[in-house]
C-alpha cells in the first residue's frame, strides 16, 4: 500500500493506491468522500507520483479510463497511513498512525 498526500494540489488531498488489488483511492479537498479507481498499474502511480500538476495528470490519464466507485468517507478506511511527499526529494517517507 502506498499513500500520497497532494500538499501543491488546488484538488486533491490524498491518494492511497493498493498495488496487489491494483486500485486508486483518491480523496478531493472539496469533500471528505474518496473515489476509487479500478485496475490502475503500479506504472499509471508512479507515473502520478512525480507529476508537475497531481489534478492535470488524474484528469488526463485517470478519469474516463477506468471504472470507478465513489465511496463515503476517508476515515472509515483503517488502511489509511500518515505519509509525507517530498517532491523535491522525490522519496516518501511512511509513518504510521498512532
Amino acid at each position: 500500500m502506498m499513500h500520497l498526500i497532494c500538499e501543491n494540489s488546488n484538488q486533491i488531498h490524498a491518494v492511497l493506491y493498493l498495488p496487489d488489488e491494483e486500485q486508486l483511492i483518491v480523496q478531493f479537498k472539496s469533500g471528505s468522500s474518496f473515489y476509487v479507481y479500478k485496475g490502475v498499474t503500479l506504472d499509471i502511480f508512479e507515473e502520478f507520483k512525480v507529476a508537475e500538476s497531481h489534478g492535470s495528470y488524474l484528469a488526463r490519464n485517470i478519469k474516463g479510463r477506468y471504472i470507478f466507485e465513489k465511496g463515503l468517507s476517508v476515515s472509515q478506511h483503517n488502511e489509511w497511513k500518515k505519509v509525507f511527499w517530498t517532491k523535491t526529494e522525490q522519496s516518501i517517507v511512511v509513518e504510521e498512525e498512532k
